[in-house]
């Protein structure tokens, strides 16, 4: 009996163990994700290939049914003015800074929706300035949605 009960604890613990193991990793793939995304999203802002940019930009207009649902649609006029507004923002935090480096990513709740929130600081001598990227997952691809 009391081997049993060994085999059922040891089984129960390595179970145990592989699934943290799992998610660590599983977690580990979504924040490279997200930081890859952040940083090409940075990279379209600083050679001011704002189209491009706008693809990784989920649209925060006054339609619901596409708020945080959709990316913008770069072809209607003023939703190219709102990306290129957002991307020229970035773009002049990148042209006062030497370098930026990721934060880690938490999570937080805003607007009744789950956000991945990644912080980014962008150092400009002494100084270093946060922006507060809130991201969403859609269709196994991650967009940004809100920059603070």
């Amino acid at each position: 009996m009391k081997k049993v009960i060994l085999v059922v604890i040891f089984f129960l613990f390595t179970s145990y163990l592989f699934s943290n193991v799992n998610c660590s990793s599983s977690n580990q793939i979504q924040e490279e994700k997200i930081k890859n995304m952040v940083t090409k999203f940075l990279d379209y802002c600083d050679i001011k290939d704002y189209e491009s940019a706008g693809k990784y930009l989920l649209y925060n207009g006054e339609n619901a049914n596409r708020k945080y649902k959709e990316i913008f649609n770069y072809s209607n006029t003023d939703e190219k003015k709102e990306v290129e507004r957002i991307c020229k923002k970035v773009n002049a935090m990148l042209i006062i800074s030497d370098s930026y480096t990721n934060g880690s990513i938490t999570q937080e709740t805003k607007e009744g929706i789950t956000w991945q929130v990644l912080e980014v600081f962008f150092k400009s001598g002494e100084q270093v300035l946060r922006q507060t990227f809130y991201i969403l997952e859609i269709a196994n691809n991650y967009y940004i949605g809100i920059i603070k």
